[in-house]
């Protein structure tokens, strides 16, 4: 797929766009990249399938793939996505999943996502698109968050080159601001990539 040109500002167009483009932009629902990741999302959050969750909620939902996962290990799961092209594709994807409500949202947006309102979070795949204003601001309502009891779920592309904040320079900032409730973390591949240029990190945060 030919990518839009991103501009100095990441906003719902370029997304809107990129959806316009191809109905799964980045491959969630067939690359085992993806769906490997997903996966060990979900065994992390739940240490391994040993938990359950009340409310659910996914920051930048996509298409809804990993919140059809996600809607499988919590009794109800808000989801939203800045792009009401990709949300109105997760629609699709998801229906007769009962449990999940889908919306388009900016994150953070205190004036309707609540940070104690929540038991499990998953924030993938946005926070690089940010400049550091919104970042730290990002951080405060993690922070936020797991002091109100929940499991905080945060992943990113190692070093994506179409974006101003690389995924390690954001997991460096999240593990030293709110190293305090970092239950676990990894990068993987450990070093280099998977060969075809892709890494990921991945941290947990939850109450200490």
């Amino acid at each position: 797929m030919e990518w839009p040109e991103l501009g100095d500002e990441v906003d719902a167009a370029y997304f809107d766009e990129i959806y316009r483009r191809s109905s799964d932009p980045w491959r969630y629902a067939e690359d085992d990249y993806e769906l490997n990741k997903y996966r060990k999302q979900i065994d992390w959050l739940t240490d391994g399938g040993a938990r359950r969750f009340g409310r659910g909620l996914e920051v930048a939902c996509s298409i809804g793939v990993f919140t059809r996962m996600l809607a499988e290990v919590c009794d109800e799961v808000r989801a939203f996505d800045i792009s009401s092209t990709a949300v109105e594709r997760a629609r699709e994807n998801l229906r007769g999943v009962s449990n999940v409500e889908l919306a388009v949202e900016k994150f953070p947006d205190r004036a309707t996502q609540d940070p104690a309102a929540y038991d499990v979070i998953t924030v993938a795949e946005v926070l690089y698109y940010f400049d550091l204003r919104s970042l730290l601001e990002a951080v405060n309502w993690i922070g936020d968050a797991v002091a109100s009891g929940a499991r905080v779920m945060v992943v990113n592309f190692a070093y994506p080159d179409r974006v101003g904040f690389g995924g390690e320079v954001v997991h460096d900032i999240l593990a030293k601001e709110l190293r305090h409730c970092r239950l676990r973390g990894e990068r993987w591949p450990l070093t280099g990539d998977d060969g075809q240029g892709r890494a990921y990190r991945m941290d947990l945060f939850g109450p200490a």
